[in-house]
């Protein structure tokens, strides 16, 4: 028999290309790889750190970084007056005191200022009331904020003081090879209302090309666009909290660009501090801070970084997966065991009712026959016409005849063959007859063979159906 080495050759062929990109991946320069990362770090000077921003804020105030949590050096008491609170990352990992503990830092004449893709629910639910909004707490639990995946948008401000002339166009870097490429979050302008509690102002809007979170589309043939809000503020009774959704205008990448680092400067012209308290701990939640290096010194990597970095142990790697993929194709197929040959399974449904006939035939006990016969008809008639069974009279004889579109020379004759059969039967002393048995059974055959040779269109017999009351 000839022998076919095709799929020996395709997999053998795939498994080259694997390796052959498994080692380009590896070759590839790994600072290169993770340089896009938003790490939001002040002491970092890739594209996503704040080091730009944090040395601005440190040449014009007095800055003074948080080196622990929130409560330990924030204060809440009359000493918060004129102080700035500022985060930018992600999204702060408060608990709920500390939370509570930065609420109070506000409500005693400090400012918070929070730019993070996503707002922290511990914060926010001091911040944000549901009911004020007309909002449900157990299904709109993210109302407040949202995001899009579109590279480029439009950024401005609403506040007439600071509102610019023309808008400003953002973008992601067409360069930026991280995995996951960061999002433009906002505050859907539908969910900002008049609240009573901390009153809520929009300061700033981020414009997008396609429409998020509405269907009402009509005319297809103009290119809309969309404004929602990415820079708001909360009112306390004696601070302000401002939070922005897009903390990636504030690092290195953007800020070297002209018009975005006045955008900025715009943003820290709101505030005239004393002391400004900059947060770079609650980049991490509070259970972990012990457990980890400090954020300054912590870098994320790759838990095959250290692999890819050692030529030798790279090379075994790739050679391990090597070995474990072939003994998968070719060791495992051949020490499989055989799958036994399962026979079919039989219908001896009508062996069985062959069996069970022929016992009631032999013990001549016609009675049960006859009674087993008019209650098959009847559960027949419930199930195909839909009709109650429980009077046996001459309406639901009409009644069969005009769903099954039957002549009631076909009906009529099941009905006075079982009345008079039953009334002879309620004297026990009388026996049932073959002849009548047959009788009775053939009336009802010939029903069945007239519902399977009468083709007429169901919809026909829909239609007549619901016209009968049952």
């Amino acid at each position: 028999m000839k022998n076919n080495n095709t799929p020996v050759l395709i997999i053998v062929g795939l498994i080259v290309l694997g390796l052959g990109i498994l080692f380009w991946f590896g070759n590839s320069d790994t600072s290169e790889r993770r340089r896009w990362t938003a790490n939001f770090d002040e002491k970092n000077a890739e594209p996503y750190g704040t080091g730009i921003f944090y040395n601005l804020l440190k040449s014009t105030y007095k800055l003074e970084p948080l080196t622990d949590r929130v409560p330990t050096q924030l204060p809440k008491d009359s000493n918060a007056k004129n102080n700035l609170y500022v985060y930018i990352g992600q999204e702060p990992k408060y608990t709920e005191e500390e939370a509570e503990h930065l609420l109070r830092f506000v409500e005693n004449g400090g400012t918070a200022f929070i730019a993070c893709q996503s707002m922290p629910d511990s914060l926010m639910q001091f911040l944000y009331y549901y009911e004020d909004c007309g909002f449900d707490a157990q299904t709109d639990i993210r109302a407040w904020q949202w995001a899009s995946n579109q590279d480029s948008a439009v950024i401005n401000f609403t506040h007439p003081k600071l509102k610019m002339n023309e808008a400003l166009s953002i973008s992601f870097p067409n360069d930026d090879r991280s995995w996951s490429r960061p999002q433009w979050a906002y505050f859907p302008t539908n969910n900002i209302c008049e609240q009573t509690t901390y009153p809520i102002a929009m300061l700033g809007t981020i414009t997008f090309s396609q429409n998020l979170n509405r269907f009402d589309d009509t005319n297809l043939d103009i290119a809309p666009r969309y404004q929602e809000a990415n820079f708001i503020r909360f009112q306390t009774k004696s601070g302000y909290f401002y939070m922005h959704t897009n903390p990636h205008l504030f690092t290195n990448f953007f800020l070297q660009q002209e018009a975005i680092f006045e955008y900025a400067n715009g943003i820290l012209g709101h505030f005239n501090p004393n002391t400004i308290f900059w947060d770079r701990v609650s980049h991490v939640p509070a259970v972990k801070k012990k457990r980890e290096a400090p954020a300054q010194n912590r870098v994320e990597r790759n838990p095959m970084e250290y692999i890819y970095s050692q030529t030798p142990l790279r090379n075994a790697w790739y050679l391990l997966l090597a070995a474990g993929i072939l003994y998968v194709i070719f060791g495992a197929k051949r020490r499989q065991r055989p799958i036994p040959i399962l026979e079919p399974n039989r219908n001896t449904s009508l062996e069985f009712v062959e069996t069970v006939g022929r016992l009631y035939y032999q013990q001549q006990n016609h009675r049960v026959i006859f009674q087993k016969l008019i209650n098959h008809f009847l559960a027949h008639i419930r199930q195909r016409y839909h009709l109650v069974t429980r009077d046996l009279d001459d309406k639901l004889v009409e009644k069969i005849c005009l769903r099954a579109d039957a002549p009631k020379e076909v009906i009529q004759p099941i009905f006075d063959k079982y009345h008079s059969l039953n009334q002879k039967l309620q004297n026990r002393t009388v026996a049932l007859s073959t002849e009548a048995l047959n009788d009775f059974y053939y009336l009802i055959e010939r029903f069945h063979r007239f519902e399977k040779n009468n083709i007429f269109n169901e919809e026909k017999r829909k239609a007549i159906s619901a016209k009968v009351k049952i």
